[in-house]
């Protein structure tokens, strides 16, 4: 488990690692495809138009394979932990109650009152 805690480790998302290979792969390919000029230095990319298209997909997919990874880093696994078991919370932040929202629905929540709902009857 994490953090003490037994349980069963899951992976929230089966596809990330496949992801993060593609955009990798993606971004090399197109660093492969720019054309390049030797210098003193070693070779640079040539500053032609042919270039333009191959760099910016280049930092692109630079940039998204990062994020998969900080994705994969930071939410790529959870634990699932029997009922009954006790742990403590340690949360970074403040939690207010006006920020509270139902999770796992797309129903929104209206308030609760102790009035009967009123619903259509049929004849």
């Amino acid at each position: 488990g994490s953090a003490g805690l037994r349980g069963e480790i899951i992976k929230s998302d089966n596809l990330a690692d496949i992801k993060l290979f593609a955009a990798t792969f993606l971004s090399g390919a197109a660093s492969a495809l720019t054309e390049k000029q030797e210098t003193v230095f070693g070779p640079i990319n040539s500053p032609t138009l042919n270039n333009a298209p191959f760099a910016g997909a280049q930092a692109v997919l630079q940039t998204y394979a990062q994020q998969i990874f900080d994705s994969i880093q930071k939410n790529g696994f959870y634990v699932r932990v029997p009922s009954g078991k006790q742990f403590y919370l340690y949360v970074l932040q403040t939690i207010d109650d006006a920020d509270a929202s139902l999770g796992g629905t797309a129903i929104p929540v209206t308030p609760e009152t102790d009035e009967p709902v009123k619903t259509k009857s049929r004849p």
